[in-house]
Parts: structure tokens; C-alpha cells; sequence
């Protein structure tokens, strides 16, 4: 394929057909969410008539209609705006979820509020059903796009595979046929496609992009974990409200979305740059524009100020697109800058350590509330309200260790190992007071007369959690960025063959590292009278949420452990999985005072499987020594490999064979 073959190809891939067909499908999508506010989502337990902030569920269409207005002028940044706006209806699916299973505690003036005392509880209509099936419409019309942009973008310097085959002589040696098409490749020249502003080879990633569209995204994370109303009709409900679990699960899936979204972003040409942010940024900002929509009607209800911060932090992110380069700039020799790789190590570190501080500030607040202030001293005494102090100690510890041997230079390989799961712990730990605090707001709402309800919120302990989780997902994307540049600025190269050895054996290794800590994640700590702990198989309550996600990160260090290439790697996984595991087996002093405390196998399995993590970090250690590493200048010096293309010379009588030979 020749280069006037390639950019036809291209243009073909983004022209506006597609892209006007993917914004119509994502403005599909929002009008069967405003359709499903129509048809109605709720009904009232009195069957009395629910208000509807009229008009404002129709703020939805805003990114399609976007995206439609962009496919007749550039069509590359239409399909951006849709990919970045579809992929956040993931956190709309997770919200409206709600709706089909908690009607109850749902808060959205915009598709229904009560207008009499007896209204609740509420049931679900079937409006709920098609405003769900709109998101996934969304969802998928995001997904198409940013396949569809992807391709386009993903284009091939042509020449290199107009080059022809190299023909060796009759006596060439596997070296001489090495420099020769080292050589040919370094002779060839990258295709410059204007139509992206784009050039050939592996863009660097924008630093400053990266932290200003982190910014936006922890903005928009923390305002999502807020309510967007308060007074009004909220004022005169029996129940507190509350985001709920699913509401929080929205907030780090749109946080999530958000990064992956700063990370592409980052080597990305501007203007695709910008679109795709400000697609992620709008789609965000949907739920904050449906609130003020909701504030200009007649609905009984007051903004928050969380709105304003989802606002701004939305406007932040977009605008962060606006620091990508005009075309993405490239290093000598195609290599990351080792600035550029020092910059990622202190930012990620000092992320790293401010996910340890959360943890440790967690550990020492209140992880409840009781109505609106501190926990009397005579109920947190109870079974229930105990905070749950110590899982919150043990995951801070790992990232502190990790966020400081990353700042060591020579321990660094090490730190990126532990601080990428480092903070996994801090899920266990939010999960269980949340689980906690959900059995107090239901023990609060039956009914006693003469007394009025206590109300159960989250306290700055808990809140602190979800503050180091958020900081968490911001350290792996971080970590995984330093890791991969790492691995590009290197100049050693790792032998195919050894490798591919030590990861057979290590496999098993990790099979035996999976097999023992899901046996260890199924069975209970401890048990008493008034609860058991939670195991990977209790179902959908939420403090065993927290257990699945133990498994997938201390699963996820297991198996990195067995793929890592150096020692440190190795050792740093394997150990990072073992503490992970320990975060369990901590009980609180406050459990071990219930009525009929009793401990139970899962803590002996739990210390069988860190022992085994333990013993597989030495394993594995032993196991990558066997990795052979071959640094290609140190041979070019010795003159087993010509760089200039020539022929090797011959080996003596005795010597030892070339290079291309000796390569096991």
C-alpha cells in the first residue's frame, strides 16, 4: 500500500455519513430517556399525581445534538464528542439503576417528585425500564464511535511495507541480516498526514494535559458523590436522602471514563483532543445542567453547591484539551524523555502517599454520623456504629511503603508495583462501613413511637475513603504511563526464548497464588451473633463488593508478579498481593466484643495464602534471574553486530559463534 493509497483510507474512515449516524444514534438514545420521563417512572403509594420538573429530563440531547452539529463541518470531531459522551452513559446506567430497584430513595425532580405526605413509598413505572434502555443506547452509540475514531486514526506509514524483502547472501549470518534491515527500517521516513496533524512514530504524552484533565476529573468526582438538591419537598421525607451505592458506583465509573479519556487525550492532535474531552466533559455535565434546568421550574427543591463544582470541573476538563500540541512531538530517536519519565515518578508518588494520607485520616475519623454530628459515646459502643477504624490503617500502610520507595530512584520499579494496587485496600475498607451504615439507616426507619428517627449519614472517615479511591484510580492510570515509558526509554532488550520459559513456570506459580485466594475470599473470618464476615460469596450486599474487589487486585498482583521481567517487579507484586490479602484478616476490637465471637477458617486460609504469596515472591524472583537481557550497543561494541550494515567478521578458530546464532 503506497501513501496516496493510505490517506484516501483514512478519509474514507471518518467521512460524515458515519458520523452523523452515530450522533443520531446517541441523540436516540437521550430521547428514549426523555420519552421514559414522559411514560412516567415512579408511581406514588396513595396513586396521587408525582410532579415533573417539566422539561428539564430534556437537557439529555445536549451532546447529540453536539455531535450532530460537528458531523457537516469535521466529522473527526464529531466522532469524538460522541465517543467521549457515549462512554460516560455508562454512569447514567449505573444511577438509573435505581430507578428499577430503589425507587424509594431515588432523588430526581426531574422525572418525578411527591406532592402529598403519603406518597412513598414509590414502585417503579414502566418508564424506568425504557429510561435504562436509552442509556445503553448511548452507551453503545459511544462505543461504535470510538472504534470508528480509533480506526481512522490508527493509520500506517505505507512506505515501510512498500519496502521489499531484503535478500541475504549465500553466507550471511543471522547478524548481518539484523543490520541490514535496521538498516532499511531507519531509512524509511514517516508519512505526515495534515489531515490530522499527525506524524509517524510513538507520540510523547503531554504532562500538563494529564494534570489539568486530572483536575477536572477529581472535580466532577467529588461533586458527583454529592447530592445536587437539597430543602424543599427532601426537607419533609422521612429519610435522610442520600446518593446511595449506586450513585457512588456512577461517580467512579464517570471517573474512570474521565481518565481513560485524559490518558488518549494526552497524544492526541488538539482539536481531536478537545472534542474528545469535551464530549467526556458534557456528558458528565449533563446530570449539573439537568439540576439547574430542574432550579428554573417550579419544583420544590434548592441547588447544592456541588453543582456549581460539577460545572466548573467539567469546563476545566474540556478546556484541558486545549493543551494537547497542534501534532504530537516526538523525542530524539523516538524515545520518552527521561524528564518527561522523572515527572511521572514524583507526580505518581506523590499521589501515591496522598492515597496514604486519606487512609490514615480515615483511620482516625468517624466513619458515621449521627444526625449531622459525632456518634453519642453510649451508642458507639453497639455492635453496629462501631467505626471501622482498622481495615482503614492497614490499606493505608501499603501505599505509604509503595508512594516511598518510588520516590527512591533506584527502588522506583518496585514503588510502581505496589502503589498500582496498593490502594485496592482502600475499597474493602470504604465497603464495610458503608454496609455498615446501611444497616443503621434501615434499623432507623422502623417505625417507633415517641421517639424521633435518628438519621445515619456518612462521616468524614468514609468520605476520606472515597477520596483515596478516587486518588487510587488517578495513581494506576499514573503508574501504568510511568511504566510503559520506562520500559520504552530502555535500550535492553529481553531474550524471546528465556522468557517465555520463566512465564510458563510462573503461571503455574499464579495459578496456585488464584486457587488459594479465592478459597481464603469464600469462607468467613470471624463470626458472632450479631453478624459474620463478609466473603466473596454473600451476593449483593456491599461489604462483599469490597471482597470481590480484594480478589480482583490481589488476583491482578499474583499474575503481574508472574509476567514482571525484573526481580524487584516480581518480589514488589507478589508482596503488594500478600498485604492486600492481610487487609481481611484484620478484625476490629469492636467485633471481637460481640456476643459469640468466634473466629473462623477463612483467617486460617487467609494466612495460608499470604504465606503462599510469600513464597511465590521467591519463586518468581528465581524465576526471572533466569531472564536473559541483551543490551544491543554492548554487542555492536564488541562486534558481534555491525551497525552500519557491513558483514560480521568471521569467528576466529575456537571463538565463540555470532550473535544472530548464539541466541537461544
Amino acid at each position: 500500500m503506497s501513501l496516496a493509497q493510505t490517506a484516501p483510507a483514512v478519509a474514507r474512515s471518518l467521512r460524515r455519513g458515519p458520523a452523523v449516524g452515530h450522533a443520531l444514534v446517541l441523540i436516540a438514545g437521550a430521547a428514549l430517556v426523555g420519552i421514559g420521563g414522559v411514560l412516567g417512572v415512579a408511581r406514588a403509594y396513595d396513586r396521587s399525581v408525582l410532579g415533573v420538573a417539566s422539561g428539564a429530563v430534556w437537557t439529555v440531547l445536549l451532546p447529540g445534538v453536539l455531535a450532530l452539529l460537528l458531523a457537516g463541518w469535521r466529522p473527526a470531531l464529531s466522532l469524538a464528542v460522541s465517543a467521549g459522551a457515549g462512554m460516560v452513559a455508562v454512569a447514567r446506567i449505573l444511577s438509573d439503576l435505581d430507578l428499577l430497584t430503589s425507587a424509594n430513595t431515588t432523588i430526581r425532580p426531574e422525572l418525578f417528585y411527591e406532592l402529598t405526605d403519603r406518597a412513598q413509598p414509590f414502585s417503579s413505572a414502566p418508564g424506568a425500564s425504557v429510561v435504562v434502555v436509552g442509556d445503553v443506547v448511548m452507551l453503545a452509540a459511544g462505543v461504535l464511535a470510538a472504534r470508528r475514531l480509533g480506526n481512522g486514526l490508527a493509520f500506517r506509514s505505507a512506505p515501510i511495507f512498500d519496502a521489499g524483502p531484503i535478500e541475504p547472501e549465500a553466507d550471511g549470518s543471522g547478524a548481518e541480516l539484523l543490520a541490514d534491515a535496521l538498516e532499511s527500517a531507519d531509512s524509511v521516513r514517516a508519512a505526515d498526514f495534515d489531515q490530522f496533524d499527525g506524524t509517524g512514530g510513538a507520540p510523547q504524552r503531554n504532562k500538563w494535559l494529564i494534570f489539568a484533565g486530572f483536575v477536572g476529573v477529581l472535580g466532577i468526582l467529588i461533586a458527583s458523590l454529592g447530592l445536587p438538591y437539597e430543602g424543599g419537598y427532601l426537607a419533609n421525607r422521612y429519610l435522610p436522602p442520600e446518593i446511595g451505592l449506586l450513585g457512588i458506583a456512577a461517580a467512579l465509573a464517570a471517573a474512570l471514563v474521565g481518565t481513560v479519556a485524559v490518558l488518549a487525550g494526552a497524544v492526541l492532535p488538539r482539536q481531536v483532543a478537545f472534542a474528545l474531552l469535551g464530549g467526556v466533559a458534557i456528558g458528565a455535565a449533563v446530570p449539573f445542567l439537568t439540576a439547574v434546568a430542574v432550579r428554573a421550574t417550579s419544583a420544590p427543591v434548592r441547588l447544592n453547591p456541588t453543582v456549581g463544582l460539577g460545572l466548573l470541573s467539567a469546563v476545566v476538563l474540556a478546556a484541558a484539551g486545549l493543551l494537547a500540541r497542534p501534532r504530537p512531538v516526538q523525542d530524539d530517536d523516538d524515545e520518552p524523555s527521561p524528564r518527561s519519565l522523572r515527572t511521572l515518578d514524583i507526580v505518581g508518588a506523590l499521589l501515591t502517599l496522598l492515597v496514604a494520607a486519606a487512609g490514615f485520616a480515615a483511620w482516625r475519623s468517624p466513619q458515621l454520623s449521627f444526625n449531622g454530628g459525632v456518634v453519642p459515646t453510649p451508642v458507639s459502643r453497639g455492635d453496629l456504629s462501631a467505626p471501622q477504624a482498622a481495615p482503614f490503617l492497614v490499606a493505608a500502610v501499603i501505599p505509604l511503603i509503595g508512594g516511598l520507595l518510588w520516590l527512591v530512584p533506584v527502588l522506583r520499579r518496585s514503588g510502581r508495583a505496589i502503589a498500582s494496587v496498593g490502594w485496592v485496600g482502600m475499597i474493602f475498607a470504604v465497603t464495610q462501613s458503608l454496609y455498615i451504615l446501611g444497616q443503621l439507616v434501615n434499623s432507623a426507619s422502623v417505625p417507633n413511637a415517641g421517639f424521633a428517627a435518628p438519621r445515619w449519614t456518612a462521616g468524614p472517615g468514609l468520605w476520606l475513603g472515597v477520596v483515596g479511591i478516587a486518588l487510587g484510580v488517578a495513581v494506576l492510570a499514573v503508574s501504568s504511563a510511568a511504566s510503559r515509558q520506562a520500559v520504552d526509554s530502555s535500550a535492553v532488550v529481553v531474550d524471546d526464548d528465556t522468557l517465555a520459559t520463566a512465564r510458563a513456570r510462573g503461571a503455574w506459580v499464579a495459578s496456585a497464588m488464584t486457587v488459594v485466594t479465592v478459597l481464603a475470599l469464600v469462607l468467613p473470618v470471624y463470626r458472632s451473633i450479631q453478624s459474620t464476615s463478609a466473603t466473596a460469596l454473600v451476593g449483593y450486599q456491599v461489604n462483599s463488593w469490597g471482597v470481590l474487589a480484594l480478589a480482583a487486585g490481589v488476583i491482578a498482583a499474583g499474575w503481574m508478579a508472574a509476567r514482571a521481567t525484573s526481580v524487584s517487579g516480581a518480589i514488589a507484586f507478589a508482596l503488594a498481593g500478600a498485604a492486600l490479602m492481610a487487609v481481611r484478616l484484620v478484625i476490629p476490637a469492636s467485633v471481637r466484643a460481640q456476643d459469640g465471637f468466634g473466629v473462623q477458617a477463612g483467617l486460617v486460609a487467609g494466612y495460608v495464602a499470604v504465606a503462599v504469596f510469600v513464597l511465590g515472591a521467591a519463586a518468581l524472583a528465581l524465576l526471572t534471574l533466569r531472564i536473559r537481557m541483551i543490551d544491543p550497543a554492548a554487542v555492536a561494541r564488541r562486534g558481534r553486530i555491525q551497525p552500519s550494515g557491513k558483514k560480521s567478521a568471521p569467528p576466529k578458530p575456537g571463538g565463540r559463534p555470532a550473535a544472530g546464532r548464539q541466541r537461544r
